[in-house]
């Protein structure tokens, strides 16, 4: 028995290495056999403090929220947690930005839902109520869309696999630079869902 110990140890050591080599040779977030990573949260697809340029994350009380059923959801969003629930919602976020826009100060809401699979956010995103009809389509993700009739604010709508995002910007004094802001977010997230 006491031979059989360094066998056991060796044999112990070898496998940890493995795993070790594994790791450092290809294994990185996000990588699946599927190329979809199921573990990938909405709160993983929020841009970094300052990676949209002059933008950082809000850290006062209601900058960031965080929802995993219809009540939280509902207290997160203020109303259409029912048709989130619908189809198919698993967890949300939201998370406020400060910058601006035209020199003025200014702020930025992103909100960013996963609901399992591509076809659920699809079915979402045909509700009037979420995405109103007549948008002007923008070609980012698997479908998105810009709503410009707000009084204040201009809004982006997309979905890119199971995952559905909402950038809601002020507009303030330059509504041409407040778009390409919101087009900055939403193109971040995209990027990030394989």
């Amino acid at each position: 028995m006491i031979s059989a110990l360094p066998k056991i140890w060796h044999a112990c050591a070898m496998a940890l290495m493995l795993v070790a080599l594994g790791f450092i040779t290809g294994c990185s977030e996000g990588d699946s056999p599927s190329g979809n990573d199921p573990a990938l949260q909405p709160a993983d697809l929020l841009p970094a403090s300052g990676e949209i340029s002059g933008w950082d994350k809000g850290s006062g009380a209601g900058d960031y929220g965080e929802a995993d059923d219809q009540a939280s959801l509902y207290a997160l969003i203020n109303g259409a947690a029912e048709l989130f629930i619908q189809h198919g919602f698993e967890e949300g976020v939201k998370q406020n930005y400060f910058g601006s826009v035209g020199g003025a100060q200014t702020s930025l809401e992103l909100f960013i839902s996963g609901h399992g699979a591509a076809a659920n956010v699809a079915a979402l995103f045909e509700e009037d109520q979420i995405v109103p009809p007549g948008l002007t389509p923008w070609e980012m993700g698997d479908e998105a869309a810009i709503d410009e009739s707000l009084p204040f604010h201009l809004a982006i709508h997309l979905r890119q696999g199971p995952f559905y995002t909402r950038v809601t910007i002020e507009r303030g004094s330059d509504d041409t630079a407040a778009l390409i802001v919101a087009q900055d977010f939403a193109a971040a997230v995209a990027q990030e869902i394989p």
